[in-house]
């Protein structure tokens, strides 16, 4: 999914055979402008297979990466959380 910039709050549904799955742990990946991808991992999911994360929470994990590899990425500018 394309889009500009991270949205306030993302829910992602881990689901087997179209049945949601608890207690598992989702990787999500943040593309830039070039370069490397950011990846977190969150979870676990709750009973109905959902996480929920926040932009905040997001730029807060990638802020030290930034910070300390910067030829490994591209952006504009560190955000403020």
């Amino acid at each position: 999914m394309k889009m500009k910039g991270i949205p306030e709050r993302l829910i992602c549904q881990a689901t087997l055979d179209g049945k949601p799955v608890e207690g598992v742990m989702i990787l999500a990946g943040f593309g830039v402008r070039a370069k490397n991808v950011y990846a977190f991992i969150f979870g676990p999911t709750n009973h109905d297979g959902c996480i929920v994360f926040t932009r905040q929470q997001v730029l807060k994990r990638a802020n030290p990466h930034l910070a300390t590899a910067i030829m490994d990425y591209v952006a504009k500018r560190i955000y403020e959380v």
